[in-house]
């Protein structure tokens, strides 16, 4: 569901910039210059978004007295604009595509299910997959939580379901689980 709405987004941006580049080209803007202002708005777009929510930090990392030296504010900057890039873009979007199919990693380990927080998918683990593999632990699957808004209660039939997949196709009697936000609650809700 959440990659529908992603892709729905992208979609309406894609069409924004097809009528912008229309208005401009019928104002007699050069093919370079509309070139140019859709990819200013496209890179603009996003960084307000990384703005807002890394201002949001700081406030609150200044409200517990936390401060970051300049140079690691700006590099965490930089590490969450690159992650949103993906996420939004890409990963979250079309996470079949991304992700490709479970499992990745070693055979032979106790497997690794990484649950996503709210209002999310199995794209977001695309990096932090890739490292679970490169480090040979695993296999490492992912899960996608339906419905996007629902309960703690209406997600555990996804969860358990994937869980006892894992466990006919794996052998194993127990599995690791990565959760992020939400997915903590729901494995917590799952061993209760």
């Amino acid at each position: 569901m959440l990659q529908i709405l992603i892709r729905s987004l992208l979609l309406i941006e894609l069409l924004f910039y097809v009528w912008f580049g229309g208005h401009l080209t019928d104002l007699g803007f050069s093919g370079g210059a509309i070139a140019a202002s859709i990819i200013l708005i496209a890179v603009l777009w996003r960084v307000s978004h990384t703005l807002i929510t890394h201002c949001i930090a700081m406030v609150l990392r200044w409200r517990d007295k936390r401060t970051l030296p300049f140079g690691n504010s700006l590099a965490a900057l930089a590490s969450e604009l690159g992650a949103r890039l993906i996420s939004y873009n890409w990963s979250q979007a079309f996470p079949g595509l991304s992700l490709g199919v479970d499992p990745i990693g070693s055979g032979g380990g106790m497997p690794i299910l990484l649950v996503h927080g709210f209002f999310s998918n199995r794209g977001m683990w695309l990096s932090f997959r890739k490292r679970l593999a490169a480090a040979k632990v695993g296999p490492v699957y992912t899960v996608t939580l339906e419905p996007l808004n629902g309960s703690i209660e209406a997600m555990m039939p996804t969860f358990e379901s994937r869980i006892d997949a894992i466990i006919r196709e794996t052998g194993q009697q127990k599995i690791i689980v990565v959760a992020h936000s939400m997915g903590g609650l729901l494995a917590r809700a799952y061993l209760a």
